[in-house]
């Protein structure tokens, strides 16, 4: 609460670079040497789209938005907020107009 966006974010950057740190294996220098755990393959999309997400974002979007957002996320279950914060793809074809 009374946080700004701007430290919201910079706060979720930090979370993601700990994270990696404590749970990646990597060679410095070498940016295709990062291998994750099975287990946490998925954790840096999420947050990478939490930040993004308009629970976090309020730049373009109302204050009524805003809230309404963080509302959600509070009283959703986790299965549904992860949802809400990272859409899962239904279905998808390769050279067929959308519709």
């Amino acid at each position: 609460k009374g946080s700004q966006p701007r430290d919201v974010q910079k706060s979720i950057d930090k979370l993601l670079i700990r994270v990696m740190r404590s749970l990646c294996e990597f060679r410095k220098g070498e940016p295709g040497s990062v291998m994750l755990p099975p287990m946490a393959a998925q954790l840096p999309g999420i947050i990478f789209n939490l930040r993004r997400s308009p629970a976090v974002r309020t730049t373009g979007v109302s204050p009524d938005e805003t809230a309404f957002f963080r509302l959600l996320c509070s009283t959703l279950s986790v299965f549904s907020t992860l949802v809400l914060i990272q859409p899962t793809l239904v279905a998808y074809e390769i050279g067929r107009p959308p519709s």
